[in-house]
C-alpha cells in the first residue's frame, strides 16, 4: 500500500513557560514514527519504496558491486507485497537518482548510499545462534550463521562485520 499522503515523521514540541505564563521558549524536536517499517511489515504493505527502487532501477555493475539480488533474495522484503499497482519502481529510481543529482549528491555519495541500503537489506539476511560451549562458560555471546550460504560468514556479512 502507497499512501503518499502518510506522515512518516511526528513532532514533539516542547514549551517552555515564565512564572507569569508567557512563552520563554520552545524545542521541537522530529522523530521517526515507523523504526520497525524495515524489520516488521505489515503482509498487506512494502518497506521504505527505495528499497524497490534500488534493486528495479540500479545497472547490472552496480547492481554486482553492491551485492544485490531480487526481492525474493532478502528477508526483509520477500514476506510482504512485493508489486503495487501503479508503481513504477524502475521510475522511481530514475526519479531518485535525478533528484540526487539535482540537490548536488556526488555520483560516489550516491554510490555509498546505496551501499547502505544493501548492507541493511543483508543484515535481515544474518541469522543468530547461541553456541553450546558459551552456555557453559555462562557468556553472554552469539555467533553469526548467514542463512546465504553453508560456509558462515558471507562475503556481504564479512564487510557488514568487520
Amino acid at each position: 500500500l502507497r499512501n503518499k499522503n502518510s506522515s512518516r515523521f511526528g513532532r514533539f514540541i516542547q514549551l517552555e513557560f515564565r512564572l507569569d505564563g508567557s512563552v520563554h521558549g520552545a524545542v521541537i524536536e522530529k522523530y521517526l514514527l515507523e523504526m520497525s517499517r524495515i524489520t516488521n511489515i505489515s503482509s498487506k504493505e512494502r518497506s521504505y519504496h527505495v528499497f524497490y527502487y534500488l534493486l528495479a532501477g540500479c545497472n547490472k555493475p552496480l547492481y554486482d558491486e553492491i551485492d544485490l539480488k531480487p526481492v525474493s533474495g532478502f528477508n526483509y522484503l520477500n514476506q510482504s507485497v512485493v508489486t503495487v499497482d501503479g508503481m513504477d519502481d524502475h521510475g522511481g529510481f530514475i526519479k531518485l537518482k535525478r533528484s540526487m543529482n539535482m540537490v548536488g549528491i556526488s555520483e560516489e555519495l550516491q554510490r555509498n548510499i546505496f551501499k547502505v541500503l544493501s548492507a541493511i537489506l543483508h543484515i535481515g539476511n544474518i541469522t543468530f545462534k547461541q553456541a553450546n560451549n558459551m552456555l557453559h562458560k555462562r557468556q553472554n555471546q552469539c555467533m553469526v550463521i548467514s542463512g546465504e550460504s553453508g560456509s558462515g560468514k558471507t562475503e556481504t556479512t564479512r564487510h557488514i562485520i568487520h
